[in-house]
Parts: C-alpha cells; sequence; structure tokens
C-alpha cells in the first residue's frame, strides 16, 4: 500500500500572467528516493533520474504559454525557474513557493 499526498505550487508570484497558474505534484515515496539516488555516480543519470522522478509526480497545473492560461502537459517544457522549483520541491520535500495540501 502507499500513500499519496499532493501538493500544489502557487505561480502567481511569476507574474501577472500566471495568476491563477498552478502546478500539482505527488510527494515522491521514500521509496521512490531511494530508488532515485541508488547506482548514480554520473552526474548525467542523477539528471535524468530527477526529470524521470518529476514527470513521475506531475499530477496536473496551469500555466500561461505567452497567449493565454492552459493545461501543463509536459513539465519538461516549463521555463526553467518553474522546472527547478518543482525539481527543488521533490527532493527537499518542501516547496519554493505558496503550498496548498488540500487536506
Amino acid at each position: 500500500m502507499s500513500f499519496i499526498l499532493n501538493k500544489t505550487l502557487e505561480l502567481s508570484s511569476y507574474g501577472d500572467e500566471w495568476k491563477g497558474c498552478f502546478i500539482t505534484l505527488r510527494e515522491p515515496t521514500v521509496e521512490e528516493m531511494q530508488t532515485m539516488n541508488k547506482d548514480e555516480d554520473d552526474v548525467e543519470d542523477s539528471v535524468e533520474s530527477v526529470k524521470k522522478l518529476v514527470q513521475k509526480c506531475f499530477v496536473s497545473g496551469k500555466g500561461f504559454n505567452g497567449k493565454e492560461i492552459v493545461e501543463i502537459k509536459d513539465v519538461s517544457k516549463l521555463p526553467y525557474s518553474i522546472y527547478k522549483a518543482c525539481v527543488d520541491f521533490l527532493l527537499s520535500g518542501q516547496p519554493t513557493s505558496k503550498v496548498d495540501t488540500k487536506e
């Protein structure tokens, strides 16, 4: 049995265009974190593992595409600062911006 904890990163701090935008991520389990860190002596392997973890933990979101607010389908297409906020959150267990735990 696994337990699910979804947390939402609010993206309004990235500008007025991003008001109402968010990314919901499932917090990784201890097992997923252990698996990710196992046998990764190579930086390239480590980066690839982090990318896979972000994709795996992505639940949903809305973002600004330059014209309008749209559903986020691929987190790797996000601006780097927002993608990094997702990575920081997943690796630290702490959000880098406002969080709604939706309890």
